[in-house]
């Protein structure tokens, strides 16, 4: 089971933390590289964009690219071992949402990638790169000390609840 922070209401009692600066809220969770967890991180990203107003359909989309990148780290830094860590840290911000998927196992890359025939469907897999591009606006790799770190940014909604406004203390996070 992994952990987490979510900040407090702010009519709630708040923790004492180091003060996040204003306009963005950052939260974090460590899990295993086990796929059997990967829907409770699925639930965990989609409630932090709702908490930050944006709708279900953009959460959704939010939160397939984390467990697409969630599953490549399972698959390919991990060689499939369900007990590697998964650090997974979330920054909300007035212009977008921005997860950062950081493993201790094998660094994997952005190697050259050929999106698979959708006519000739394969067992080999290639559908998580091409649904994690296709679902936020940006991603980055980058090879870290003993692993890799995913970078997965979605721009936010207009609609979306600023984070100063979203009845959240931000001091409550890490």
């Amino acid at each position: 089971s992994g952990s987490s922070c979510r900040c407090a209401p702010r009519s709630g009692p708040t923790r004492s933390r180091p003060a996040v600066p204003e306009g963005r809220r950052v939260e974090r969770k460590a899990v295993r590289s086990d796929p059997a967890v990967f829907g409770d991180v699925r639930a965990w990203i989609a409630g932090v964009a709702r908490d930050a107003g944006q709708d279900r359909a953009w959460a959704r989309r939010f939160a397939l690219a984390l467990h697409e990148a969630m599953t490549n780290v399972h698959r390919h830094s991990y060689a499939g071992r369900p007990d590697g860590r998964i650090d997974i840290r979330a920054e909300v911000r007035d212009d977008a949402i921005e997860v950062r998927v950081r493993d201790y196992g094998r660094p994997i890359g952005p190697e050259p990638y050929v999106p698979p025939d959708p006519e000739r469907p394969s067992e080999s897999g290639g559908y998580g790169i091409a649904l994690i591009r296709a679902s936020v606006d940006d991603v980055r790799h980058a090879a870290v000390r003993h692993g890799t770190e995913i970078v997965l940014v979605k721009r936010r909604e207009p609609s979306g609840t600023p984070v100063a406004a979203s009845g959240l203390d931000r001091r409550a996070c890490p």
